[in-house]
């Protein structure tokens, strides 16, 4: 892949990953009951959240075509990312495309469905935190990059236990926006792989 798409990946990431966080913000909505007249607006916005994983997933894709990140540990960082992307786009397709209608607190396809999401989500983060690892041992991109990364999984955990609901995913959108920026970062930017010397 030529550094130009990888860069308009990057942007599409950038842009997934804002429009994420204006959905759970400033677009909000008021949560009603499937049926009720507040949920017609709740469902609509909650239908963005699949088209801005997809778009985060472009800027992953952009970053590894940067930066390949070779062996087990980028290997399984690459998984764990992709793979938890594209688990919440399945969810989010599935808890609001397919099983909009059925109730919430109950055990059906739309609450697996949610599940989904958020195990997703966790993959995303092991993934985030092997990636951090990875290039940090390889040294291909600025210190403060990885640790951003590694720092994504707990940062998240330290959210949920202070019930920081509304922050939950922030530091989720803030490495996708980091992927997406490192993605477009200028060819100068990019450092090569190093090799330990023998001694």
């Amino acid at each position: 892949m030529s550094s130009q798409r990888a860069r308009v990946l990057g942007v599409i990431g950038i842009v997934g990953s804002l429009l994420w966080l204006a959905l759970g913000t400033v677009l909000a909505p008021d949560w009603g009951p499937p049926g009720s007249r507040n949920y017609l607006s709740y469902e609509t916005i909650n239908r963005l959240w699949g088209p801005c994983f997809a778009a985060m997933l472009a800027g992953y894709v952009g970053l590894f075509a940067r930066y390949p990140l070779p062996g087990r540990l980028g290997w399984a960082a690459r998984a764990g990312i992709v793979g938890g992307l594209v688990a919440m786009f399945a969810g989010n397709v599935g808890e609001f495309w397919f099983f909009t209608n059925q109730a919430y607190g109950e055990i059906n396809p739309r609450n697996l469905s949610w599940m989904l999401v958020l195990l997703g989500i966790l993959s995303l983060l092991i993934g985030c935190l092997l990636l951090g690892l990875a290039a940090r041992r390889q040294h291909v991109w600025p210190e403060y990059a990885s640790v951003l990364f590694m720092l994504a999984l707990p940062a998240t955990i330290l959210l949920l236990l202070a019930q920081a609901i509304s922050l939950m995913f922030t530091s989720v959108i803030v490495v996708g926006v980091l992927a997406g920026g490192l993605a477009l970062a200028p060819a100068a930017a990019a450092r090569p792989l190093t090799t330990p010397t023998p001694t």
